[in-house]
């Protein structure tokens, strides 16, 4: 488990990932266990919620793992290495910041910076793929070397940039798994977890999901345990940051 410590609205709160070891008793603080494998945990007076995810077991060999991807991914995949595009682990957190934020601009999305970034480490890992020395894709994921698992955390492209083809940024977004999957699974870690998976029958949410399964893995469920003022800060923050999406989608009426 590591624990992470952020703020909202001024108020210190804290996320702890993959394990449930609460010895908080107090309904007013603000701390939140994610994505807990093992659902069974005694009833506390934290609140329980599920939330489900797409998982890949990384315990057979590359080729192993790339036999489990659709054929599509797999004849993408290995046209994206013909076409010379390069795959990389490394923590450039101001590299990442300034690629990431020009896609969260154009996608509405909230913003990163390398700061918060930096207080992750060392349960932080960030990729690349880039082609010609111009980046296409990023990932970061949050890790956790004692229980084997890593989860994708922020995933950017320039699939919005009109200079590169669609195709193209999609290759290296299927390259960059398949080599991260590589990284981590020789660096120890038994899951690769590709985030959220969406009870949802929204279409574009269908489509990532379909997208996560395409490489061979499973849905999974797993617990969340939040204290109840903890939960109250989330939901309301959460309401707050659809409604300045939306403005953001409004058009601009000039006076």
């Amino acid at each position: 488990m590591f624990k992470y410590e952020k703020k909202i609205w001024g108020l210190k709160m804290y996320e702890n990932w993959f394990e449930y070891k609460s010895n908080d008793n107090s309904i007013f603080s603000l701390n939140a266990y994610l994505h807990i494998r093992d659902n069974s945990h005694k009833k506390t007076f934290h609140l329980k919620r599920n939330s489900y995810s797409v998982e890949n077991i990384l315990n057979e060999s590359d080729d192993q793992l790339l036999a489990r991807f659709s054929k599509t991914n797999r004849y993408q995949i290995k046209k994206a290495i013909k076409e010379g595009i390069n795959c990389s682990q490394e923590n450039d957190l101001l590299k990442f910041e300034n690629f990431f934020n020009q896609f969260a601009k154009e996608k509405h999305l909230p913003k990163v910076s390398a700061r918060n970034l930096k207080s992750l480490e060392p349960n932080l890992t960030i990729s690349f793929a880039c082609l010609n020395n111009h980046t296409l894709v990023a990932h970061s994921y949050i890790t956790d070397q004692d229980l084997g698992i890593v989860r994708l955390y922020h995933s950017a492209s320039k699939r919005l940039d009109e200079t590169y083809e669609n195709l193209t940024i999609g290759m290296a977004n299927k390259l960059l798994h398949y080599k991260d999957m590589i990284f981590f699974k020789e660096n120890g870690f038994k899951i690769y977890d590709f985030g959220g998976y969406y009870e949802s029958t929204n279409k574009s949410l269908q489509g990532i999901n379909r997208f996560k399964l395409s490489f061979g893995g499973e849905k999974v469920t797993h617990s969340n345990y939040f204290s109840p003022t903890c939960l109250v800060f989330r939901k309301t923050s959460q309401i707050i940051e659809k409604v300045k999406k939306r403005i953001a989608y409004l058009p601009h009426v000039p006076f």
